[in-house]
């Protein structure tokens, strides 16, 4: 046996030096890794990712991910107080991989879904889009959902499992296997399935154009979310808003723990990783690991009924809190064919080893991402520029003034490289437009509620209001979808229109929904949503 785990070992240690050297060789020929909204790739980035995605299933990687995704020790943590740490070092492992599969993929980044863009299309009248499959590039770029090109004789699919355990069971509307769109060509369910060559070799979607565009994306939501005084504050805020209602909106399998299934899980979470990076720059700037602002314990024990922490059967409030000297995060390697998951993704025994050689294992290692990374985020063009350099005084910046919005988006429009990149129509403008009633309706609070933060909160409500009474209702989480994420919360909107009937909360503001006509209208779009629970809405 000796000759044998040698023989293992040396190749082993020779794909690590190979990993080594391309990332050498990636950084030269490359540069930094910037990571861009999807809206600003060009026609040929796009079809490259694309391809890459499609080549990523082919040779078997692909649906190893979604396995690491799916095993219960991993999710527990990936789904508690370390959501973002943990997802940050699983996106980078999935970009290093994508870089891995030859030299017209070397310098690929996995692009960010512009939330804010989506959300001021969606708002608009002057654009013509009601649903996520309609209001920004992303999701027609990977096949949508539409009727003309999908496989939908089954609902009901299975995705992962092994010889010792069940896979995840996803109900969906289609399975979307687009002939023009090659990330949707080549999906494998499970090991088994791929090592047999029984590959679905299509997507489980829900319904995209019936999925609304939340009203967690929308920039004063977004801004509510991200400048938090704590991490901990920051993170529950994902966690109860935009993370779980997107992944519920588009449904199929990105409503499960197979998520990762659909590669538009990668752009959500690169979404989420921006975010972070713009909570680190404009609240954690300079603090020390220990600060309550860069990492969690020190302020936060139980979220979601999960310690924060291992994965335990059931939080107790008396159970230990998760502390600096014990972060080391499960992201264990799971065997497709006998379900083991002994050893991390990185360990020499793991397919996976080589995209996450350079990843560091522990959580604290990952308030920013190391150096040798070379990874930042370029938010040119998007309404995320104005929170990234204004910070949360964006509301009142005279900077983004109403006379000046458009041009603020316009200056920073990625470097004059405008005349290469695909046109979205509507969308600097309609962001604009999104940025400006957003600094109106403010402004208007403030005249009637002395509390910056409390002004900022009854924006948001009125928003909510706006949404159900014009913009097709708001809606609970269907039960399925909370089993599935084991969430044990209603979306955000939901909770206040649910107070507000009750008499629990009021918006003292008055002529707000006035103001806010002025600029949206109310179009009453009426949706039909399986995904959601109908029975309550408000």
């Amino acid at each position: 046996m000796l000759p044998t785990i040698r023989l293992v070992f040396v190749l082993f240690a020779m794909g690590l030096l190979a990993a080594v050297a391309q990332s050498q060789v990636n950084t030269t020929l490359c540069g930094p890794r910037v990571r861009r909204a999807y809206s600003k790739l060009s026609m040929a980035e796009r079809d490259t990712l694309k391809l890459a995605f499609e080549l990523a299933m082919q040779l078997g990687h692909h649906h190893r991910f979604v396995a690491v995704h799916q095993h219960p020790p991993n999710e527990y943590e990936a789904h508690s107080c370390m959501l973002v740490y943990w997802h940050r070092r699983f996106l980078w492992g999935y970009e290093n991989m994508l870089r891995s599969l030859g030299d017209d993929f070397q310098c690929i980044t996995i692009p960010f879904w512009d939330y804010t863009a989506a959300s001021s299309n969606y708002l608009d009248p002057n654009v013509p889009c009601a649903s996520m499959a309609e209001c920004n590039p992303v999701l027609p770029d990977y096949g949508a959902s539409s009727s003309i090109n999908v496989d939908s004789n089954s609902s009901t699919f299975i995705l992962g499992g092994s010889t010792t355990a069940a896979g995840e069971t996803v109900n969906a509307d289609y399975c979307v296997r687009d002939p023009d769109q090659p990330a949707t060509r080549s999906f494998c369910q499970s090991e088994d399935a791929f090592r047999t060559n029984t590959c679905l070799g299509c997507i489980p979607r829900g319904d995209w154009t019936a999925a609304q565009v939340t009203t967690d994306m929308t920039l004063v939501s977004i801004s509510n979310q991200v400048f938090a005084p704590t991490m901990s504050v920051f993170t529950q805020n994902i966690m109860y808003k935009v993370h779980p209602k997107v992944h519920a909106n588009l449904n199929g399998a990105m409503s499960t723990m197979a998520s990762p299934a659909d590669p538009v899980f990668f752009f959500h979470h690169a979404m989420m990783d921006a975010l972070w990076s713009i909570y680190y720059k404009c609240q954690a700037q300079g603090a020390m690991l220990s600060d309550s602002r860069v990492f969690p314990p020190s302020d936060w024990n139980l979220f979601n009924r999960r310690v924060c922490g291992p994965a335990v059967a059931i939080a107790k409030s008396s159970s230990p809190r998760f502390t600096i000297s014990k972060n080391n995060m499960s992201m264990l390697y799971v065997n497709g064919t006998t379900g083991a998951a002994t050893f991390d993704v990185g360990d020499p025994r793991s397919p996976l080893a080589p995209f996450f050689a350079s990843t560091p294992t522990t959580y604290t290692s990952y308030g920013r991402y190391p150096a040798s990374a070379g990874i930042s985020y370029d938010f040119a063009g998007t309404g995320l520029d104005i929170l990234f350099n204004e910070c949360s005084s964006w509301l009142t910046s005279a900077t983004v003034s109403s006379s000046t919005a458009a041009s603020f988006l316009d200056a920073r429009y990625d470097g004059g490289r405008r005349n290469n990149k695909p046109k979205t129509r509507g969308q600097s403008k309609a962001v604009a437009t999104q940025i400006d009633a957003m600094q109106r309706m403010y402004a208007h609070a403030r005249k009637y509620v002395k509390s910056d933060r409390k002004a900022r909160e009854y924006v948001e409500m009125m928003i909510c209001v706006h949404r159900n009474e014009c913009l097709g209702g708001v809606f609970d989480y269907a039960a399925t979808f909370k089993r599935s994420f084991k969430l044990h919360l209603s979306p955000y909107c939901y909770d206040v229109l649910e107070d507000i009937a009750t008499g629990e909360r009021t918006i003292p503001v008055p002529g707000w929904a006035r103001l806010l006509m002025d600029t949206y209208g109310c179009t009453h779009i009426q949706q039909d949503t399986p995904y959601q629970d109908r029975s309550r809405r408000y």
